[in-house]
This record gives structure tokens, sequence and C-alpha cells, in this order.
């Protein structure tokens, strides 16, 4: 029991701070203290080094700034009809294709609404978006073009990084390489 009990008051003595070490901490406040309240003029808000990223100092870099850093390297985005195509097309170029999140069972105005979302999120962040336009095999067969994609394309309407890839002769077309 005696020896336990000494033990104990050791290992309460080696956590205790000492006098030595709490008058360093007492004078590195009293420092910290007096430097943080002395009064200075202010100056204008620095901008950060690209190099430093997005926030030195408590000051944000301009959104355009950041978002055109972010796209720099980014893989190519995907669009296009028929999401199998749009897949396969991707790993064809190395690019990315819109991985929507679970929605089971099925809700069409949450799906929608998500895939709108990303779309923007992609424009916003200035990457460059690759259409390979419509399943024009599938539109034949069942005469019905995809919502999604309308919607996409109606959300890159004039976007400088936009580009698009198929050929179209009427009704039909494709990729070059994908579609024939």
């Amino acid at each position: 029991m005696r020896l336990w009990l000494l033990v104990v008051l050791m290992l309460a003595g080696a956590f205790a701070p000492s006098r030595a070490g709490a008058r360093m901490v007492e004078t590195r406040a009293q420092n910290f203290f007096a430097t943080a309240t002395e009064t200075r003029q202010e100056t204008a808000p620095q901008v950060a080094d690209p190099h430093q990223g997005n926030l030195v100092c408590g000051y944000e870099l301009a959104s355009g700034y950041s978002q055109a850093a972010e796209s720099v390297g980014r893989k190519p985005i995907i669009v296009g009809e028929n999401m199998k195509r749009v897949k396969e097309y991707a790993d064809k170029v190395g690019a990315h294709a819109y991985r929507p999140w679970k929605n089971d069972p099925f809700d069409f105005g949450l799906g929608m609404k998500r895939n709108e979302r990303w779309i923007k999120d992609q424009i916003r962040a200035g990457r460059e978006v690759i259409d390979i336009g419509p399943d024009f095999q599938r539109r034949a067969a069942t005469g019905r073009n995809s919502p999604f994609y309308e919607m996409e394309r109606r959300n890159l309407d004039g976007y400088e990084n936009y580009r698009k890839v198929f050929e179209r002769s009427g009704q039909t077309g494709g990729v070059p390489g994908l579609d024939f």
C-alpha cells in the first residue's frame, strides 16, 4: 500500500507545474496581450500568394481566383444523353462523369435538383465541359429524349468552357469512335 501511495504522489508531482514553468507561461501571456492590444494603423487587406492557399492572415482570396485555380489541372466534365455512353467516353478520354447520389426509391424531382446543382457547381468552378450529345439510337427507338441532358444543355448555353464533340446529321449522329 505504501508503494502504491508513493507512486501516486510521484506521478502527481511530475505533472504539477513548476514555478519556473508558471513564470514562463505568465511572461508569454503578457507579451502576447501587449502585442495584441497595441494600436497601429490598419493597412489594406493582404492578398495571399497563389502558392499559399485560399486563406492567409484571415483574408480570403477573391472567389473567381480560387475557382480558376481549382479548375486548373482538373479533368474535364463529360455530359451527354445516356449515362452508359457518358461514362464510357469519360473513361476513354480520362475525364469525369456525373455520379448521382443514392436516390432509392427514385424521386425524379430530387434527382433533377441534384443534377442541376452539380452542373451549376461545375460551371461556377470554371470546369471544361465536353458534350457528347444525344443518344440518337435510343431516341430513334423510344421517341424520347432525356430531361436530365436537356436541363444540362440549358444550363450550359453560352458557357465559355463548353465544347461539343458530337456530329449531327438530321435525326442521326453521334461521336466518332464512340457511336460509329
